[in-house]
Order: structure tokens, then sequence, then C-alpha cells
């Protein structure tokens, strides 16, 4: 069963879980680039829509298509401009920059957007709520 949280504390809890998910992917670096790549496209499809990020603060993705179960393809496509910031952060100076660009356009977005939809979660269809 799905809580109500304030708008505020889940804009709060979304952004300390994608931190959480991204300090997971440098660990995984350590192991291979493609693996921590792989970590961030697919997170959210693992346990039901809940990667160790949203696991640790009380968050879960759910579908908005029909209330069907979350999927992998799901994740990618809410995923891929997380991972795309992160691939392009290794190209010095311009990739930094389009990095910092994507990730602030993606606060920017949820933050204004009346249901707290990041662009991510407008391409897969998705929405976080408590859990």
């Amino acid at each position: 069963m799905m809580s109500m949280i304030g708008k505020q504390e889940i804009i709060v809890k979304r952004i300390a879980g994608k931190c959480v998910d991204l300090l997971v992917a440098i660990m995984l670096m350590k192991i291979a680039y493609v693996v921590a790549i792989a970590y961030l496209l697919l997170c959210d499809g693992v346990s039901g829509g809940r990667g160790v990020g949203k696991r640790l603060l009380g968050l879960c993705v759910v579908s908005l298509k029909g209330g069907g179960s979350f999927t992998y393809a799901s994740s990618v496509f809410r995923n891929t401009t997380v991972a795309a910031a992160f691939i392009l952060w290794s190209i010095p100076i311009f990739g930094v920059f389009v990095s910092v660009s994507i990730i602030l356009l993606e606060f920017v977005i949820m933050i204004g957007n009346e249901k707290k939809m990041r662009i991510g979660d407008m391409l897969a269809r998705t929405k976080v709520l408590g859990a």
C-alpha cells in the first residue's frame, strides 16, 4: 500500500535517493563502467520499482499505464537522462557542463511540475510514491 507524503518531502527524498544510486554507480565503476551504467538504467526495475536509493528512503516507482507493474523497460526509459549525464561527466569541461545541465533540468522540471514528475517519469509514464 502506498502512502501519501508531502510534495516537498518527496522531492527531498527523490534527490537523496538519486544521490544514493549515483554513489552505488560510482562504486560499481570499480568493477566495470558498463556495470555502473547498467545499474543506473535498471535500478528501478529491481524489486518492483525500488532500487537501493528508493528502498532506503521509502519510495517506490509505479507505472501510470493502467496500473501495470513496473518493468525493466520502464526503468531504462525513466533513467536514460541520468545515465546520459553519468556518461557525459567523463568528458572534460563540455561533458561536465552538459551533465550538470541535464541533472539541473531534471530537478527544475520536477520541482515546477504539479505531479512532481521529472523528464524520465514523463518518458516512461511513471510516478514516485511513498512506499
